[in-house]
């Protein structure tokens, strides 16, 4: 049976966990549960909407869905869900970026790309994490994914769990991160997180925290020592472990 793309789009297994994982799901499911065509799904949208930055959103996931489908019917290459968002989310804030500040020359992103993997060895795993968190309820959600020394892709894990506040729920993203490397058997990795604090506590426990997050954040230090290099940085907060941290709560989705 020939490939449609309506099929491809909105109606297949693999587009579908795509369109649930990205913000402004509902406008998309709603219409494509409605029946409509896709053109006419993207003419709606384009017509009604004046939001550049969901537009931008939706219409660079859509380009994702169909630029992996093709990698996996040309090049053999295996779908990945989180690889996919991972992609077309990054790509639409790039676009969103150089359409609010203005296009930046090619040295200058290199320049900010490099500033962030610099003075690493080689061979070190990065691994990103964050933690959603909703006030006034204990459940959280935890993203982890790897990036290697090329800035390639390596794998998503996530975790349900519990926290009694931010703080403690960024602490635990810290403490999962270290013991995903060392279920992994990692030798040299970097973890990044957009809790500044935290960095300090690991790095000479001068910022005061919670004894509750003082006794994870230990336990983490415990478990890094255990490898040849380790290292833990802060970064600006991430689009994509922000929103699969995010769902993961919503959904307790440990995976």
């Amino acid at each position: 049976m020939a490939e449609t793309p309506d099929h491809l789009f909105l109606q297949c297994s693999f587009s579908k966990v795509v369109w649930a994982l990205i913000p402004y799901v509902h406008l998309v499911l709603q219409d494509a549960n409605s029946g409509f065509e896709i053109d006419a799904c993207l003419s709606k949208w384009i017509s009604a909407n004046n939001d550049m930055t969901m537009m931008c959103q939706i219409l660079t996931t859509a380009w994702t869905i169909w630029r992996d489908r093709c990698f996996k019917i040309f090049q053999g290459k295996v779908l990945n869900v989180v690889s996919t968002i991972t992609y077309a989310l990054e790509l639409a804030e790039d676009t969103i970026q150089s359409r609010t500040s203005g296009m930046r020359p090619p040295t200058a992103q290199a320049s900010i790309t490099h500033q962030t993997y610099m003075n690493l060895p080689v061979n070190c795993m990065m691994l990103y994490c964050d933690a959603s968190y909703r006030k006034n309820f204990t459940d959280i959600g935890i993203c982890i994914y790897l990036i290697d020394g090329t800035v390639n892709y390596r794998g998503c894990k996530t975790v349900a769990g519990i926290a009694r506040d931010p703080e403690e729920a960024e602490c635990c993203a810290i403490l999962e991160a270290a013991k995903r490397a060392r279920s992994l058997d990692l030798d040299k990795i970097c973890i990044y997180t957009d809790a500044k604090n935290l960095v300090s506590y690991l790095r000479n426990k001068a910022n005061q925290v919670s004894w509750f997050s003082s006794s994870i954040l230990d336990d983490s230090l415990f478990i890094l020592d255990n490898f040849s290099f380790h290292e833990v940085r802060h970064t600006s907060r991430n689009s994509v472990s922000d929103y699969v941290a995010k769902h993961c709560r919503r959904f307790r989705s440990s995976k």
